[in-house]
């Protein structure tokens, strides 16, 4: 999927636009034990006393106490929803790479409305307000971001919390923004070289350790995050530079068990009170294992040789892959347990509510399969071998001109995004069938082409 555009627009009116520095209000919560720094300055303004002045009083002493941290980025958080002219939420940062989420959807779901659908562990799509994610609208510095997906719903886990300096979610429409959003509108943000005081050079690295990857075969145990930002002024603080790298390598594990639905449509009475119990199809139960990688990049160049013109060029890169498996076990065919010669046996049943819970079940071999329903094949089981394998890419690049001075304002901007997607699922179950009316090994009277067992060769 490509998306172009261009958008150009003449002001006649003076504007100012305001560069909120960013932080991140649930660094907290994840780390609740870290001590929060607290920067306290005191600077005394003491005069040159002729002969004849008298020393001051100690209530002239000015005092400055400095809040940085954790608590200056709620306090911007704080005092950016109150000051906003719509109903927004806002995440802000304190520092770039200081976000402690896998990804800004993990960050995003944190605030007030929002939820975050996930996809084999990962935040991925943004619910505002419980409407469809379809129905949230997303931009990167302003600029509308494609999805791989095919549709509206931009996948948040392919933005690295490491590059993304601050994200705003705007619950009612602005003029300013691009239209797009029923349910809300996104809008993540990347540091501006040029808004920074000093020489930036971030440099991160995590190992995270998953203590039921052992619990399954050839799943991996360790994890890292690492990354690393650069942001720097040259040329009389005229130009500005900023460059980032942020790498995932996630293990992902997981179980699974699904029990299927009940057929109440048998006459089957296994506890002799006259009234039929339902009997479940099967279950099903699964190991899953495997890896989340992800790399990201993005690049700033900005340019403003005087206070009247700016000139910006974005550059941002997303590569995500996931590659899994599943390993499990499917038992179906307990349904089968109905008419005078059931292709299952049932003993000691344990019924609850109408329905069959529990019991000894077995294959009864010499019932033969219902010419009728040859499906009806009795108590079966299944070996499940399931291989996944996702990539998502996804470029978006910004050139903007702006010029603004006290009476007039005039903005180009050239914005250009593609995402691509590959996904390949690869299945394979095996399924050993007894031939119940005296086939052939190797194939089947009722079922063609499925390989049997003979009733004699189990």
């Amino acid at each position: 999927m490509k998306s172009f555009g261009i958008r150009a627009a003449l002001y006649g009116c003076a504007s100012i636009v305001a560069l909120s520095s960013i932080s991140s209000a649930e660094e907290a919560a994840a780390s609740e034990d870290e001590a929060i720094p607290v920067v306290v300055s005191s600077s005394y303004l003491v005069p040159v006393l002729a002969p004849q002045d008298a020393p001051q009083d100690d209530a002239d002493v000015t005092e400055e106490i400095v809040v940085s941290g954790f608590r200056a980025s709620l306090q911007s958080a704080i005092l950016r929803k109150r000051n906003a002219d719509t109903v927004v939420e806002s995440i802000t940062a304190e520092d770039i790479g200081r976000l402690p989420d896998i990804s800004i959807a993990d960050s995003l779901a944190r605030l007030p409305g929002i939820t975050s659908q996930r996809t084999n562990g990962q935040s991925s799509a943004i619910n505002v307000r419980g409407l469809s994610q379809s129905l949230t609208f997303s931009t990167l510095n302003g600029r509308e971001q494609v999805a791989p997906n095919g549709n509206r719903s931009v996948e948040f886990e392919q933005f690295p919390s490491e590059l993304i300096v601050g994200a705003d979610v705007f619950k009612t429409p602005k003029a300013s923004l691009i239209e797009g959003g029923l349910a809300g509108t996104v809008e993540l943000k990347t540091i501006r070289p040029l808004d920074i005081d000093d020489t930036i050079l971030n440099v991160n690295a995590r190992v995270n350790f998953n203590d039921r990857a052992g619990q399954i075969f050839d799943a991996n145990e360790f994890g890292y995050r690492v990354s690393a930002v650069y942001v720097d002024k040259f040329l009389n603080d005229t130009l500005g530079i900023s460059l980032g790298y942020a790498r995932l390598d996630q293990a992902d594990v997981s179980t699974r068990f699904v029990g299927f639905d009940f057929d109440n449509f048998a006459p089957n009475d296994f506890n002799g009170d006259g009234l039929n119990d339902a009997v479940s199809f099967g279950f099903e139960t699964e190991e899953q294992g495997g890896s989340d990688v992800r790399d990201g990049f993005i690049g700033t160049l900005q340019f403003r040789p005087v206070d009247t013109f700016t000139w910006e060029v974005d550059a941002y890169y997303s590569q995500f892959e996931s590659d899994g498996f599943g390993r499990g076990i499917r038992v179906i065919g307990p349904q089968a347990a109905n008419f005078g010669n059931p292709n299952t046996l049932v003993t000691n049943p344990i019924v609850a509510g109408q329905a069959l819970v529990g019991g000894t079940f077995a294959r009864n071999v010499e019932a033969p399969t219902d010419p009728a329903n040859p499906s009806q094949f009795g108590l079966t089981f299944q070996n499940i071998n399931d291989n996944q394998f996702d990539e998502d890419e996804l470029v978006s690049i910004g050139n903007k001109f702006e010029y603004e001075d006290e009476t007039f304002r005039a903005t180009f901007d050239f914005t250009y995004s593609r995402a691509e997607s590959f996904f390949a699922n690869e299945v394979s179950n095996i399924l050993p069938i007894v031939s119940l009316d005296g086939g052939v090994p190797g194939a089947s009277n009722d079922l063609p082409a499925t390989p049997v067992i003979a009733a004699d060769q189990q």
